[in-house]
């Protein structure tokens, strides 16, 4: 049996047409001049291009971004060698969402992903890696946190996908800090560290040949929770972080040092990172939660041939400009639409160090939450970086002047001076504001509890309109809750989950969690009233967290038919979710009837191909059918 949550590489093959030139932008990129040039590939740009994706990266702790926690030597050399910008941003303050704006160069409101989990890429959206495939790229792609795999819909143009998320790093456990509260992590993602996912994708570039190529790197080593390996885990034994930090540095040194020992040292190099982390500011332990510099600011280098030595940009940029740059510097044929714009431009040595010289963008930077709205049925939130000025849209809005104020101490929107800056703030977020746009394709939420917590259905829960911010004890509360529960300190866990409902009674995942937590201490009957409470009285109406806890109750109190029954009222409200034919097949499992099991299971993996969970678990159905093995008491059919 593989290891749990691995999955095979992917092969992929590159879909889509091109499009005809749609930025002027292009044309005068491509003019003689116009951006760095290193070795060039068949189509004339660079021979090969790196994207590494550092996740969870606070731009303020590497050493070139003024940090001091952590030794960070090689993103260092890139600065020096390259050109840095300042304030770079992602769109929001998660992974999924995040690296579908950078690879598609669109704000959540276009590509339609908001979030880590129940969403994916739709086929209708194009990415930057489709037109890199078309202009002559070898694309591999090489990720390590399960945010990214391939249920993220971001697979096309790759010829190779590799998400073995499960290989070479067991699931953290209780012990390992997570976030800066610095309770126990005991509900994990699936990871791999960073230095295996170096090792894959050089053994793949290596194999792909001497042409043009494009390595997307994701190291997920900083997320929480912190453990790094030796020898950085022990040198930085008290300030974990940073230990993840100094560590993930040295899995890019190793990225690049092998690309060099194949004869690709020329590489174009661009580092950045998918988000920041809270670290205890602004109440805030990890991120996702709230739009503060220290989750939505990250680091942004660009380092190759032709490009501009030692040269800090000032300004902001926005993640959402990456795709226009990647594409402008391959030579390719550019996206039909984005919400960013080129930066080539900037990267030339005689070019000017401002980003309005880039194009005709001003740069504005728009932001968003919804976590809290997917999750507790709070307020989402928008926000802008315009200028000088932050703007966060909340029930209680939030005005902070960057350049003055870069640690958001001073929140300016009440004072009466600053009512011109807030009205101006305002109309930024609203030109920023994309129109909505393609509708985000449902994907799978985990088959056991989602690690994000319960994901509310967008819509289907009332809001309650609590402003996030003015909630940070809650969201402690709840993770403290979700960690106790993961640890089997079950009374504990349902006491955090009390006291977060005692204050915010319609909290659907805490409602969630609380009947998650009974079923694992064995309380069954109750976990099956809570459940049936949060279907029922309209918290979250068909929650699917919920309905497969109950599914997961009836079955295990000897009820089969009530829990088929409401697999299969799911299934035709959710025919796209596969989760409740996978619930059926475990029912004709326990029955004895293998093959139905088995069909049940292909139909769920053609929903989502590839889903490591659902892969496992019809490999052990075919087993068992191969054997000829029964479970006990079941009756073969």
């Amino acid at each position: 049996m593989p290891p749990a949550g691995a999955s095979r590489v992917r092969p992929v093959l590159a879909l889509g047409g091109i499009a005809l030139l749609a930025m002027a932008a292009w044309a005068l990129f491509r003019g003689p001049g116009r951006g760095p040039r290193g070795a060039m590939g068949d189509g004339g740009g660079p021979r090969t291009i790196v994207l590494v994706i550092v996740d969870t990266l606070r731009a303020d702790h590497l050493g070139c971004y003024g940090g001091k926690s952590a030794a960070t030597p090689v993103a260092d050399r890139l600065a020096a060698r390259g050109t840095l910008f300042r304030e770079a941003y992602c769109a929001a303050p998660l992974t999924r969402p995040s690296i579908t704006s950078l690879l598609t160069g669109l704000y959540p409101l276009r590509h339609g992903v908001h979030d880590n989990v129940g969403e994916r890429l739709g086929d209708e959206v194009p990415t930057a890696v489709e037109r890199l495939a078309a202009a002559g790229y070898a694309c591999g792609a090489f990720v390590s946190g399960e945010p990214l795999d391939a249920t993220a819909g971001l697979t096309r143009g790759f010829a190779a996908y590799d998400d073995r998320l499960a290989e070479g790093r067991a699931p953290p456990c209780g012990g390992a800090p997570y976030g800066y509260a610095g309770y126990a992590a005991n509900v994990t993602l699936r990871e791999r560290l960073g230095e295996r996912t170096v090792a894959a994708a050089l053994e793949w570039s290596r194999g792909a040949g001497p042409g043009s190529q494009f390595l997307l790197v994701h190291l997920f080593d900083p997320h929480a929770p912190y453990a790094a390996p030796a020898p950085e885990g022990v040198r930085y034994a008290g300030s974990p972080y940073a230990g993840e930090v100094a560590y993930a540095d040295r899995c890019v040194g190793s990225l690049l040092s092998g690309l060099e020992a194949a004869g690709r040292g020329d590489a174009l190099v661009l580092l950045t990172a998918d988000h920041g982390e809270g670290l205890g500011e602004h109440r805030e332990d990890t991120h996702g939660y709230f739009l503060y510099e220290t989750t939505v600011r990250v680091p942004l280098l660009v380092a190759g041939p032709g490009v501009a030595s030692g040269r800090r940009v000032e300004g902001p940029v926005r993640l959402v400009d990456v795709a226009p740059t990647l594409l402008a510097l391959a030579r390719a044929e550019p996206l039909p639409a984005t919400d960013g714009g080129s930066l080539a431009v900037l990267l030339a040595p005689d070019s000017p160090s401002s980003p309005s010289a880039a194009g005709p963008s001003d740069r504005a930077a728009y932001l968003e939450s919804r976590y809290c709205a997917h999750r507790f049925g709070w307020a989402a939130l928008e926000g802008v970086r315009a200028g000088a000025w932050k703007l966060v849209e909340a029930p209680r809005p939030e005005l902070y002047e960057i350049p003055a104020d870069p640690d958001e101490a001073r929140d300016r929107a009440g004072e009466p001076g600053a009512a011109a800056a807030l009205s101006s703030a305002r109309a930024a977020l609203a030109a920023a504001r994309p129109g909505p746009g393609a509708r985000a394709a449902r994907a799978p939420i985990p088959a056991a509890e989602s690690p994000y917590g319960a994901f509310v259905r967008s819509g289907a829960a009332p809001a309650s309109g609590r402003n996030p911010m003015d909630s940070a004890h809650l969201i402690r509360l709840f993770e403290r809750g979700r960690s106790e529960a993961g640890a089997g300190r079950h009374p504990e866990a349902l006491d955090a989950f009390q006291a977060v409902l005692e204050e915010d009674p319609r909290n659907v995942a805490a409602r969630v969690w609380t009947a998650h937590t009974r079923r694992r201490a064995g309380d069954l009957l109750g976990a099956e009233r809570d459940y049936r409470a949060v279907l029922a009285e309209g918290a979250d109406p068909g929650n699917p967290e919920a309905e497969r806890g109950l599914a997961t109750c009836l079955r295990r109190l000897g009820r089969p038919a009530e829990a088929e029954e409401l697999l299969r009222r799911a299934e035709r409200a959710r025919p796209e979710d596969p989760w409740p034919l996978a619930g059926i097949a475990g029912l004709r499992v326990d029955e004895g009837r293998l093959e139905e099991a088995q069909g049940l299971l292909e139909r769920a993996l053609r929903l989502s191909p590839g889903h490591p969970v659902l892969s496992e678990n019809l490999e052990s159905v075919r087993r068992l059918r191969t054997a000829g093995d029964r479970l006990p008491g079941a009756r073969p059919r």
